[in-house]
């Protein structure tokens, strides 16, 4: 039966900053917009993908100027220059939004053709606000798609005493958070609590404008031929298969503390195991600071950033994924999860409330204590001990991924919201 809320074809713009871009043949894993983007296009929608030159990721520039790509007829990327930034909590990645959000508030407005719906990602809320302020003019429907709880986590930075000081400055930015946020035509969370903290910000009850959609994951499908390759490069550098691999991937910012993972194994090492392997995947702005600290340590390696094909490989080895984050870190339940899901990979992680709720219910993990490393190198020995509940927990987390959280499942959905959110203006 035909849902009757589908339009033939919808117009969406994606309003993101901060995640890989589509480009053609590109080799980076795509995230929640890009996945989006190619639902939306596989179910015949038009897509205009608004962003910014800038590689949050490696820190440089895609392009030395504004740039307007177009890959397929029905796709079309604009992209902002900005300053660009140095660190993630920084002055310098404020400015580059001010002046990202400045460029797009003026260039939409010459656009002769206007969406039907507008889903922007916030964080940034300049573009968040902004897309509002244009929604509202021109009656579109406009989605905020809570990705991060900005500007709250700038303010929890201060310690406690002082956090109602520290918000001081950043007035503006919680004003503009809440002008979006009581602007918008729907709310979506990445997270039950996420979406909660959007609806607080918008002084109301949720209605059906409103959704929760996890970020979900896509697999990954690689030829076997980019498999070997992948597996020879990652073993070059020290990656030894045939080891308990324990694996952590992310990037290496504030809210991320890897301290208590080089400590576990430190201990491991003093222990003489050498049955387990650490490896650490991704950049950051304290990866020099933690291999300085695993420093000498023969039982972790560094890879640095990996591609796609290395992503997927390391997915076949590692025996348990880290998750590892620092105390009071604000996500919800972050993309890591779904990643190490999607190949059955059991989870040891830091983060409490909703992801430590998941692990317990759906038991395809544990938790250890935030920053307490003789607590990880503990729950880590345990779940290293029982190979046949460690591989109980590697089963009902794959099927948890394929029930409920794989990309193939929650984004058709997702264009079906947009579809319905459309429908009703």
């Amino acid at each position: 039966m035909e849902d009757p809320y589908r339009k033939r074809t919808m117009r969406i713009w994606i309003v993101t900053v901060g995640e890989p871009l589509p480009f053609p043949g590109a080799k980076d894993r795509l995230h929640r917009s890009g996945v989006l983007a190619g639902s939306l296009l596989d179910f015949g929608h038009e897509v205009v993908w608004w962003g910014s030159t800038f590689d949050h990721f490696t820190k440089t520039h895609h392009f030395s100027d504004d740039t307007i790509l177009e890959p397929t007829d029905r796709f079309r990327m604009v992209l902002f220059r900005g300053i660009g930034y140095r660190r993630n909590v920084s002055l310098g990645r404020l400015r580059d939004h001010r002046q990202v959000g400045r460029k797009f508030a003026a260039a939409i407005e010459k656009e002769a053709r206007k969406p039907d719906v507008i889903l922007s990602s916030f964080p940034t809320i300049e573009l968040a606000v902004e897309a509002v302020r244009y929604g509202r003019k021109h009656g579109i429907p406009v989605l905020l798609d809570v990705r991060d709880l900005w500007p709250d986590i700038f303010a929890n930075v201060a310690p406690k005493p002082l956090r109602r000081l520290a918000r001081m400055p950043l007035r503006p930015l919680f004003r503009q958070t809440e002008e979006a946020f009581e602007g918008c035509t729907g709310v979506v969370g990445i997270s039950p609590g996420y979406l909660e903290w959007g609806l607080r910000y918008a002084g109301r009850a949720k209605h059906e404008g409103d959704a929760l959609f996890p970020l979900g994951y896509r697999k990954l499908r690689r030829s076997g031929a980019d498999l070997d390759r992948a597996g020879e490069s990652l073993k070059r550098l020290g990656v030894d298969p045939a080891k308990a691999v324990c694996w952590f991937i992310g990037t290496f910012g504030r809210t991320y503390d890897l301290a208590p993972l080089i400590e576990t194994a430190r201990a491991f090492q003093e222990q003489g195991r050498t049955d387990v392997q650490f490896v650490v995947s991704g950049t950051g702005e304290d990866q020099r600071a933690y291999k300085a600290l695993g420093a000498g340590l023969r039982n972790i390696v560094f890879t640095g950033w990996v591609d796609a094909a290395q992503i997927a490989y390391l997915m076949t080895v590692a025996r348990i994924g880290i998750a590892a984050y620092a105390p009071g870190a604000p996500q919800g339940l972050p993309n890591k999860f779904f990643e190490y899901l999607s190949e059955g990979i059991p989870i040891l992680s830091s983060l409490e409330g909703e992801s430590a709720d998941m692990l317990r219910q759906q038991r395809c993990g544990l938790s250890y204590r935030a920053g307490d490393g003789a607590d990880l190198a503990r729950r880590l020995g345990e779940m290293l001990a029982d190979r046949e509940e460690l591989h109980a927990m590697a089963r009902r987390g794959k099927q948890l991924f394929e029930r409920e959280l794989s990309a193939d499942v929650i984004y058709p959905k997702l264009v079906g919201h947009l579809e319905r959110i459309a429908s009703l203006t």
